[in-house]
């Protein structure tokens, strides 16, 4: 089977039933860089990034391995409310906004 070459894709507003089938699917997308989509779970972010290690961008905030990056913790104001949402998913992944 060969890789799709999607490289964003928004599945925002679309009902997800199985987050992990959802995953799976997405694994076939090496390509893929930039996805939103809604998160509703606890854990769904932190799993979500760990299963898609090549994923850029999530929900319009770039997403930094925090191993990858010499970066301080993020300050800039459009992640602050990611942050305060889904904090107690992310453990060793870094969020900042693209700011460029």
């Amino acid at each position: 089977m060969t890789a799709l070459r999607i490289t964003e894709l928004n599945l925002t507003g679309n009902p997800i039933d199985n987050l992990k089938v959802c995953v799976e699917a997405l694994k076939g997308m090496p390509l893929l860089s930039s996805l939103y989509i809604d998160l509703h779970e606890e854990g769904h972010v932190d799993f979500l990034l760990r299963s898609i290690p090549f994923l850029q961008q999530l929900n319009g905030i770039a997403v930094v391995k925090a191993e990858d990056s010499a970066l301080p913790p993020s300050t800039v104001k459009d992640s602050e409310s990611f942050y305060q949402t889904h904090s107690s998913h992310v453990s060793e992944i870094e969020l900042r906004s693209e700011t460029r």
